[in-house]
């Protein structure tokens, strides 16, 4: 009712006052290149936020920054501990429909070679993938076939 009276701004699940903007300062933009810059280097082989050296920059300015970063779509979490660009996840999904096209089911293993990565890294993909109903498992752990 607050916002629909100006009285507050709310974007996602987010309140602010009207007009609102998180302002993107020097400490924002650094922290902001660092985690893109370690997420793209990182590609398919997913780093756990945990693991990023933020170096000087405070844990929970990284924290607030990845959270902002999921809000404007440029980047994905993939489970609790992993997060990557969204454009990877979308080449990802194009890849794997791709496949599924083709034929009926998509292992862990074709994930892996698809993407040139690890088992460990693979799986987090396919979870991601049942995730936006994309696949699903078949009862199988490793196996998965497109969501219908």
């Amino acid at each position: 009712r607050m916002t629909g009276e100006n009285v507050y701004g709310r974007r996602e699940e987010y309140l602010s006052l009207p007009g609102y903007e998180v302002p993107k300062d020097a400490m924002y933009l650094q922290t902001e290149k660092l985690i893109e810059d370690t997420f793209e280097k990182a590609g398919y082989d997913f780093v756990r936020f945990s693991e990023i050296d933020f170096g000087k920059i405070p844990r929970q300015t990284a924290e607030d920054v990845v959270l902002m970063m999921i809000d404007e779509g440029k980047v994905l979490r993939i489970n609790e501990e992993m997060f990557t660009m969204k454009h990877l996840m979308d080449e990802a999904k194009e890849k794997i429909q791709n496949h599924l096209k083709e034929e009926n089911l998509i292992t862990i293993a074709q994930v892996r070679d698809m993407f040139s990565t690890s088992r460990k890294s693979a799986k987090p993909i396919l979870e991601y993938m049942d995730s936006i109903k994309v696949t699903k498992k078949t009862g199988g752990e490793s196996e998965r076939v497109a969501y219908l």
